[in-house]
């Protein structure tokens, strides 16, 4: 009769092996060792270190003949697009007139406001000149400029939509209105001006730009007239209409006196001394008139 088995010996003695199997390099696992389909996934990709940026790739752009010809092409109709622009912009526009008429500082601002609304204290109405040119506006104070008109003119319509807002009236359609009236009644001024310049065969050495700077001065005192009449709700409206109009009359002809009537000295009682103070009489009187136009609508 054999033996009986000892199952507890040979259990132990597998696990031993298992054991020995799984610390061992020479350990076979059909599963893990059998590969069903093969590794595609890092074909292509760079595999270098993670923290080094990938090899740098030629830019086509600027190795292709054809792209370099293009950005070349491109370049060159710019350039000759803004050389046509300028060259053309220069003629219909003069620049280096328009500089002239921008070369004010604080000083020259703060002062011009004082004789806009206080003409009548003023006594040296001459513009000075250095070889044969008017000095520029922040070294004379006669001068005529654009950057107050400019400015007044943009308080006049921000000032405007302001009020409307407070009498409940804004909107963007009224204030464009606002701009595009003023503007117009500006450009029929100083059209009916140089007409009545032509027509009535009167020299003088007035500019366009010049007559615009002078008509542009009327919108401080409007500006004056429209807050003064919206806080004191009439009355402070036409007060302060009526003296900075006559103030604007004033200024203008004091000074224009001396760009229109150069030959009025010599003959005053002339025919051409008269027309010259027609000239000057329908300036005085037509801004005045604008003024009230263009802000009595803003005081209830």
């Amino acid at each position: 009769m054999d033996p009986p088995m000892n199952y507890d010996n040979d259990a132990v003695h597998h696990r031993n092996q298992y054991a020995d199997n799984q610390g061992s390099s020479e350990y076979y696992n059909p599963v893990n060792s059998q590969q069903f389909f093969d590794d595609t996934s890092g074909q292509g990709i760079y595999r270098g270190d993670v923290n080094s940026p990938p090899p740098a790739m030629p830019n086509k752009m600027f190795t292709d003949p054809l792209a370099s010809m293009a950005l070349q092409y491109g370049s060159n109709f710019a350039n000759s697009g803004q050389e046509y622009v300028n060259s053309n912009f220069a003629r219909f526009v003069p620049v280096a007139a328009l500089k002239y008429y921008f070369a004010v500082d604080n000083s020259y601002v703060f002062r011009k406001l004082l004789l806009l609304l206080l003409p009548y204290v003023h006594t040296d109405w001459s513009v000075r000149y250095a070889k044969s040119e008017p000095v520029a506006p922040r070294h004379e104070i006669n001068a005529p400029d654009l950057y107050i008109p400019l400015m007044a003119f943009v308080t006049y319509v921000i000032v405007s939509g302001l009020v409307l807002g407070i009498q409940d009236k804004f909107s963007p359609e009224n204030l464009g209105i606002i701009a595009s009236t003023a503007f117009g009644m500006e450009c029929l001024a100083v059209c009916l001006i140089f007409a009545t310049l032509y027509f009535m065969n009167v020299n003088s050495a007035l500019k366009t730009f010049d007559l615009i700077a002078f008509f542009g001065y009327k919108y401080v005192g409007m500006i004056f007239s429209i807050i003064i009449g919206v806080l004191t709700n009439g009355v402070g409206y036409y007060c302060t209409l009526g003296w900075t109009g006559l103030a604007v009359s004033f200024f203008l002809v004091r000074t224009l006196r001396l760009v229109i009537s150069q030959e009025a000295t010599s003959n005053v009682m002339g025919t051409v001394g008269k027309k010259r103070i027609y000239v000057l009489i329908m300036i005085a009187l037509l801004q005045p008139m604008m003024m009230y136009w263009l802000t009595y609508q803003f005081i209830k």
